[in-house]
């Protein structure tokens, strides 16, 4: 009983920065999760992409966080503890049906090739590489915050 009730002394003690944080983590992935997982059957149902074609547009978002990586590290770094790059990934995050809706089904009717770019482009931009922003964002306000970073995660 002991050890159940200063986990919940010590939960109850974080501050509100912790909840914060780790709301932000949890929707980060579930948002990712959501759209990570149903893009393949949304291109292949809807467009009757190949394999192959759905395996390019995959392709063309892990460049894109590649080159992305740096870049946003760069920007968090200049940024310390500011939070522009963090809401800029949450505009994107929440902007990602209507994108998905209005910008790559046209593109994907023109042509497969440039709608799979586009897909590819924004998903690095906002999950792939948004993923390493907010982690390291999280990581130097924790400590800064005096919580361990892993408790944000968890």
């Amino acid at each position: 009983m002991d050890s159940n009730s200063s986990v919940l002394a010590k939960l109850r003690s974080m501050p509100r920065e912790y909840w914060i944080l780790s709301l932000a983590m949890y929707l980060f992935f579930v948002s990712w999760a959501g759209c990570y997982s149903l893009l393949a059957i949304w291109l292949q149902r809807f467009f009757s992409l190949s394999g192959s074609q759905t395996g390019f547009t995959y392709a063309v978002f892990s460049v894109t966080a590649f080159l992305l990586q740096p870049i946003y590290g760069l920007i968090q770094d200049k940024l310390v503890l500011r939070r522009n790059l963090i809401f800029y990934i949450g505009v994107l995050m929440a902007l990602c049906g209507p994108y998905y809706i209005f910008v790559c089904e046209p593109l994907l009717r023109f042509n497969t090739v440039v709608g799979g770019i586009a897909v590819g482009i924004y998903m690095g931009l906002a999950y792939q590489a948004g993923v390493g922003a907010l982690e390291s964002y999280s990581e130097r306000f924790s400590r800064r915050a005096g919580f361990e970073f892993g408790h944000v995660r968890m």
